[in-house]
């Protein structure tokens, strides 16, 4: 013979008993008849956790789905690329600011990980020197990897673009424009003179709106 328990909408099946004790843990329970029983399905209340991004762009989540009371849960947010997680909210109150949020379900909980693009992220994405006469071209190229464009990356001063300390001779400032999120570059040529033959640190300070940044690389000067 075979009992089956099927569970009410906002319950789950714990177990089959008998007399008090646990007799089967699955709500299917086969067994061969040779006497009387008394047979009680238990049922617990349980509870849905629902998660979701926003922007649904900005990465994803795991950890939900339909628990009994009691049950330690952890639901876990993880960010896309030039995005990073910001808090767990509720309706509109936050209530964690950790990317991987633990609890005690005791009701239904819809849960929201909100995600925000990655401020402006610079850096010297190629430069190579050639001699010009007594004097050296550099053309260097800025890349953006953050998830939100930089606008109006500019080089402020001569010092502000220098090789083992020379500053270049372009007259300042030096724009390289607004550089696009993800991958998008600006390229500037660079002279200096009275630099020697070898490897050389080129170092740029830029500014952009809302922020500065000093990069310095390895240059070979032939």
């Amino acid at each position: 013979m075979t009992v089956v328990a099927t569970h009410s909408p906002g319950y789950a099946f714990v177990n089959w008993t008998e007399g008090g004790l646990e007799v089967s843990n699955s709500a299917v329970y086969p067994f061969t008849v040779n006497g009387d029983r008394s047979l009680v399905a238990n049922f617990v209340p349980s509870y849905t956790i629902t998660t979701s991004a926003s922007p649904s762009a900005g990465g994803s989540t795991s950890g939900g789905g339909v628990f009994i009371g009691g049950a330690s849960v952890t639901v876990q947010a993880s960010a896309n690329a030039t995005y990073h997680f910001v808090s767990w909210t509720e309706g509109a109150a936050v209530v964690s600011s950790s990317a991987s949020y633990p609890f005690t379900v005791s009701t239904d909980r819809s849960l929201v990980a909100n995600f925000a693009l990655n401020p402006p992220e610079l850096q010297i994405s190629s430069a190579t020197a050639a001699r010009n006469g007594s004097k050296v071209d550099v053309t260097v190229t800025i890349g953006n990897s953050g998830g939100l464009s930089a606008p109006a990356v500019t080089i402020g001063g001569k010092k502000d673009a220098t090789i083992d300390g020379k500053a270049t001779n372009e007259h300042p400032p030096i724009l390289l424009g607004d550089i696009a999120p993800a991958g998008g570059t600006a390229t500037a040529i660079l002279t200096f003179a009275g630099v020697k033959s070898g490897l050389r640190t080129l170092k740029l300070t830029m500014t952009y709106t809302g922020g500065t940044v000093t990069l310095t690389t390895q240059v070979s000067v032939p």
